[in-house]
């Protein structure tokens, strides 16, 4: 199904639909099945629905929702948005400063080239931020945070067993801890304390939110391949 050169509404059925939109800003949605929705030129919005579906913004700021399913989420070219939801979903931001949600399920979040957001979600996730200075949170679940080249930050929480972070660049990278306090009370604004641990060639960072010892420190990041020594004040963010 193919639209035109203006402002298309395209929508697929139950089985498999493919569905491009050409020039001008369109809607796609793909319904039921596994379903392959192109965008084009223009800014487009795009909807997988259920099923395997495959999401190509191309050019434009697009934005993608992946739906139900497990489905691969493709920005290309622009500034995109591109939302999982439920699945164990490939988002890929492409070109651009793009914003990348994985929602549910176990996802792979890639930021590719420029400055991008990337949210795992409620499970165990991969966000490897590329090019770029990158945010990246991990969410619930147990994460692999892999920043790449330019100055990027790791928020922390304090759900599961903390993240992993590959690639934390001393001197360059930031651990943003702002948000660890579930009152929404600055970390700084506490009687909070931070412990580095030094467990063989990785740091593993470890906070006391109410500054009591006993029992109170939990882990919420492992910086791997990173001396404990070689961290101070300018690494965090409280």
């Amino acid at each position: 199904m193919l639209g035109g050169d203006g402002h298309d509404r395209l929508r697929g059925g139950a089985g498999r639909d493919v569905l491009r939109g050409n020039a001008g800003r369109d809607r796609l949605t793909g319904g039921g099945g596994n379903d392959v929705l192109g965008g084009g030129l223009g800014s487009d919005r795009l909807g997988g629905g259920r099923g395997r579906d495959v999401l190509q913004g191309r050019a434009g700021n697009d934005r993608l929702n992946g739906g139900a399913g497990n489905d691969l989420l493709q920005g290309q070219q622009n500034h995109d948005r591109l939302r999982g939801h439920q699945g164990r979903d490939q988002l890929a931001g492409g070109l651009g400063n793009d914003r990348l949600w994985g929602n549910g399920g176990r996802d792979l979040l890639n930021g590719g080239q420029g400055s991008d957001f990337l949210r795992g979600g409620n499970a165990a996730d991969r966000l490897v931020g590329r090019a770029g200075n990158d945010v990246l949170v991990g969410g619930a679940g147990d994460d692999l945070l892999t920043g790449g080249m330019g100055r990027d930050r790791f928020v922390c929480g304090q759900r599961g067993r903390g993240d992993r972070i590959t690639d934390f660049q001393v001197g360059q990278d930031l651990l943003d801890l702002r948000g660890l306090s579930a009152k929404r009370v600055p970390i700084s604004d506490r009687k909070a304390r931070v412990n580095l641990v030094q467990v063989g060639s990785n740091t593993q960072v470890e906070v006391d939110l109410n500054g009591k010892s006993a029992g109170g420190f939990k882990t919420i990041a492992t910086l791997e391949n990173v001396a404990a020594n070689s961290l101070n004040d300018r690494s965090f963010l409280f």
